[in-house]
């Protein structure tokens, strides 16, 4: 789901809320492209880890001009120097976590007064449970955006779980998660604020 942080991220500034996007990126000209790209939309980045031995993902090179939707992007995961992304260690799922419990606790550290937590990627057990007390203590939702197939961190009992669809290069997707998180933000009532972030993006209700 590499690029779906950032297009939610850019999604919910579109729609008024103040966005804090945490994540890594590399300390490299690919990471300064994505810093720049997502300022130009309103998304602040206070709390994005700048790591030197960690080449930015090659899906930075395809963010667009000023202007330009953000949408998610399939990524290439092949390391560009040593310290790349599949040298990750992964989780039991072989699911390898941008973002470690550690990287978790110095990036939320600043956070301030969060209203609304949404996590865009797999974490681990114990990322998960550094999220949930965090919303917790700060009296956040957390909306969890997990693939399909994908599990669900116990930690997020209480969290509202949307499932991506494998497809969604049109960004429909990251823009109903951005429309919801920015409701979330403003105060609305979960369901009433689904139901519209659906409806403006077109998306219909199917029963199994």
């Amino acid at each position: 789901m590499a690029g779906l942080a950032a297009a939610i991220a850019s999604a919910s500034a579109a729609n008024g809320a103040e966005v804090q996007l945490v994540g890594r990126v590399g300390d490299d000209r690919e990471g300064d492209a994505v810093l720049r790209a997502l300022a130009s939309r309103g998304v602040r980045h206070a709390a994005v880890i700048r790591d030197a031995g960690r080449p930015t993902r090659r899906v930075a090179a395809a963010i667009p001009d000023e202007g330009e939707p953000l949408v998610p992007l399939a990524a290439d995961d092949e390391p560009t120097e040593a310290g790349g992304a599949s040298e990750r260690p992964v989780d039991a799922d072989g699911i390898a976590p941008a973002l470690d419990a550690g990287d978790l606790v110095l990036a939320l550290g600043y956070l301030v007064d969060p209203r609304v937590i949404v996590v865009a990627e797999p974490l681990t057990d114990a990322a998960a449970a550094v999220v949930a007390d965090a919303a917790a203590f700060a009296d956040a939702a957390v909306v969890a955006i997990v693939p399909e197939g994908g599990g669900t961190p116990m930690a997020f009992d209480r969290a509202t779980v949307l499932v991506a669809p494998a497809d969604d290069d049109a960004g429909a997707f990251a823009r109903l998660v951005g429309r919801f998180a920015a409701a979330l933000d403003g105060g609305a009532d979960p369901g009433l604020a689904f139901e519209r972030a659906r409806n403006a993006e077109g998306w219909e209700t199917t029963t199994p």
